[in-house]
């Protein structure tokens, strides 16, 4: 059936593990889909009975009618798109032209401000570089934060430059959210700086009055009895003052 699938207009089969022992009516389906490759299929037992399936995507298609439901569903296709017949990227970027470059730029941004150290990070700043523009778009949308709405939208969008018009903001959003974030970070971690700086001098400039009063006397009534304590210990000179130097910390 998958290589039907890349046919002008042929049929497609599709379906999910229990609709043969209870079929059910088929719930509603989005017009257009991605005719894709399986290249490994994953099985696991925990934490219950599941498979992954990873997939190439070959070529959206758009569905022309549903020929049946049972047991799985039927459906005639038309396909919409052919990768191989997608222009060189010198080419897309002759007809594109700022628009592709505003996307790559904003992709590479939004890359760069990610963890390198991640194999997968690294691998996908490798493939900006390498893939051909016009593939771009869909491989941002699959990874960065958006709405089942806003994939749909991007699905549906079989034009280069309205998939690229649809997609910038979406870079733009997640770019934003990504320095918010960092700038949240940063104050936090400054604040903890300034915490960790001021508490040495809390005993010094503290306000006498203050409900901190009573911890603090405490605190001072035990370093006054360890004072006490190491003079009269005998202890050798040297060991003297590498107590009271660790004692003023």
């Amino acid at each position: 059936m998958l290589s039907d699938s890349v046919a002008r207009c042929r049929q497609i089969a599709g379906g999910r593990k229990g609709q043969l022992a209870r079929p059910t009516s088929l719930p509603p389906l989005h017009r257009i889909g991605t005719a894709a490759l399986a290249v490994q299929v994953v099985g696991s037992n925990w934490p219950k009975p599941h498979y992954t399936l990873l997939v190439t995507g070959l070529c959206r298609f758009q569905i022309v009618q549903v020929l049946k439901e049972k047991p799985y569903p039927v459906a005639e296709v038309e396909q919409l798109d052919r990768l191989e017949e997608f222009p060189s990227t010198c080419k897309t970027r002759a007809e594109l032209g700022e628009l592709s470059e505003q996307f790559y730029k904003y992709a590479v941004q939004l890359v760069d401000m990610l963890d390198m150290s991640v194999p997968a990070v690294a691998k996908l700043r490798r493939l900006l570089d390498s893939l051909p523009r016009e593939a771009l778009p869909d491989i941002l949308t699959a990874i960065i934060r958006t709405s089942d709405k806003e994939k749909l939208q991007i699905l549906d969008a079989v034009s280069l430059e309205e998939r690229f018009k649809m997609t910038i903001p979406l870079l733009v959003r997640q770019i934003e959210g990504l320095k918010l974030l960092q700038k949240t970070r940063k104050h936090k971690q400054d604040d903890e700086k300034r915490v960790i700086a001021i508490r040495p001098m809390r005993r010094v400039t503290h306000i006498p009055g203050t409900l901190e009063d009573e911890d603090e006397d405490e605190d001072n009534d035990d370093i006054i009895m360890l004072e006490k304590k190491i003079r009269a210990s005998s202890m050798p000179e040297q060991a003297h003052r590498v107590c009271v130097k660790e004692m003023k910390r």
